[in-house]
């Protein structure tokens, strides 16, 4: 039988390479840069799986009142120009997804920085 820390460790692995690849192939270069952020981010800082979460979620609900601001359309029809000119709301839209995507699969694979501060005591980096 494996042993479930090495198995850990390979998910860990898997999950800080692969997702950003991932992120990539899906939104091309902002996927990958929101991708690598969010995982560096979320190791360097050893969040609890909650926070991305949350910080998902927010991102969200923030989206629909940043294309309020940036102004609705004046016509029935909405041409290109709508995308281009509300491209800030898509762009949250999208890192609440990437977030959303690295908290599914980091509860999909048990793997949570948070929980190994927890165990050494001591800040990770």
């Amino acid at each position: 039988m494996a042993d479930p820390r090495k198995q850990g460790a390979l998910g860990a692995f898997l999950l800080s390479i692969c997702f950003p690849a991932l992120a990539f192939f899906l939104e091309g270069t902002f996927g990958l840069i929101t991708g690598l952020t969010a995982v560096v981010v979320w190791w360097g800082l050893a969040l609890p799986r909650r926070v991305i979460w949350g910080l998902s979620v927010l991102f969200l609900a923030a989206a629909p009142f940043v294309l309020i601001v940036q102004g609705l359309p004046k016509t029935n029809v909405v041409g290109a120009g709508f995308g281009v000119e509300h491209l800030l709301a898509h762009r949250l839209v999208v890192l609440s997804l990437v977030l959303a995507a690295l908290a599914a699969l980091s509860d999909l694979l048990n793997i949570d920085p948070s929980r190994r501060r927890r165990r050494s005591g001591e800040p990770l980096g």
